[in-house]
């Protein structure tokens, strides 16, 4: 599965009524407005160059560093991902849960969360009822 958060990015826009004409307005005219229909129509298009992500940021308001990442995985398939192995881990067991499933799994993970919030503020001894771990 391949995905394109830049193009999905500006085709919302698009379907929003922003012209593409005032995308390339909007974005300090970092690009052209046939770059935009082009690349919203599907058409092969140079990648956006570091030097413009913060104007094409602010177009489609968000951070320059968000803007890169959608940039690195629309062009070279490279997916920026801020999450640890351990999430990436559980990622697909999670998505494939029932909602029930899922909503019991967001329960035990908050209240494990609390538990250790605990921990660090009172001592999970205490609450515990004073039994050392």
């Amino acid at each position: 599965m391949t995905t394109q958060p830049f193009r999905d990015a500006v085709r919302g826009l698009n379907r929003r009524g922003v012209r593409f004409m005032d995308m390339a307005i909007r974005s300090n005219e970092a690009r052209s407005s046939s770059w935009f229909n082009n690349l919203a129509n599907g058409k092969v298009v140079s990648p956006p160059t570091p030097e413009i992500v913060p104007d094409l940021a602010r177009l489609l308001e968000r951070t320059p560093e968000q803007v890169a990442a959608m940039v690195a995985e629309d062009w070279y398939g490279v997916r920026v991902d801020e999450t640890s192995p351990r999430v990436r881990h559980l990622a697909p067991a999670i998505d494939n849960l029932s909602d029930e499933d899922f909503e019991t799994v967001d329960k035990l993970i908050t209240r494990f969360v609390r538990l250790a919030q605990l921990e660090d503020d009172e001592g999970l001894s205490e609450l515990m009822g004073g039994k050392d771990q």
